[in-house]
This record gives C-alpha cells, structure tokens and sequence, in this order.
C-alpha cells in the first residue's frame, strides 16, 4: 500500500479523538475552569490521548528509518492543520479568528499538539531503536 494513503488511514481516527476530547471540554469543565484553562487541559489532554493512540500504531506498524518517522510526522501535521483550518473556512471562521489558537503567548497551548503530531512518529522509533539496542546489550 502506498505509503501517503497508508498513514493517512491511520491519522483518521485523530480527528474523532480530539472531536470527543473537544467535546468533553465544551459539554464538561470548561464553564467551571473558564475557556483558557479549559483549552489548556484538553490541549494537554489531547496530546496524551494521541500519543496512548499512536503507541499502538507504531507497536503495531514500526516505522523502519529516522528519515521516515521524520517525514510521516510533517506529513500528520500538515494534514492536521490542512483539516483545522478547512473546517474552520467552511464552518465561516475568519483566518485571523482560527489563527488565536497559535497565541502561545496568551496561553494557547494549541501548537503544542501540532508539534506533539509532528515529533511522535521520531519519538516512538527513537523509543523502539534504544530499547532494541539494550536488549543486544544484555
């Protein structure tokens, strides 16, 4: 299978998982913590929730080079924000409105999850090489 649709399949199921972790935010705590905190949790949340999926991707489908963990992860994120921001365009959010989530200045924590999608890929194959080589090692 090629490998652009590949991982595409398996970034899918990250969009119903920040939809629910979104959605417990808005229906839950976050008119009890306020909207900046509330974004700063399930922003942090998020991240988590994404690296428990993508360990069972990656225990499942190991990538096989520091090249290609590299480039599945820019390749994650640019379909992440590819979706946010077209959702947001076809949804008639301005570009300045869906650019507030980048304020890391002010609290939006939301780069942080586009750098989390990025980076876990190379984490995940960086995490699997060194445990294989102290394995050999003992």
């Amino acid at each position: 299978m090629n490998f652009l649709f590949r991982w595409f399949i398996f970034w899918l199921p990250m969009i119903p998982i920040a939809v629910v972790n979104g959605t417990i935010r808005d229906l839950g705590y976050a008119k009890y913590i306020g909207a900046l905190i509330a974004h700063q949790v399930a922003s942090v949340v998020l991240i988590a929730w994404l690296g428990l999926y993508m360990y069972f991707i990656f225990k499942k489908h190991p990538m096989t080079s520091t090249v290609q963990s590299l480039l599945l992860g820019i390749y994650w994120m640019l379909l992440t924000v590819t979706f946010e921001f077209g959702l947001g365009y076809a949804s008639g959010k301005s570009f300045n409105t869906m650019m507030l989530d980048y304020h890391i200045e002010q609290g939006r924590l939301w780069i942080c999850v586009l750098v989390w999608i990025a980076v876990a890929p190379y984490f995940f194959f960086i995490r699997k090489t060194t445990r294989k080589q102290k394995k050999t090692h003992l």
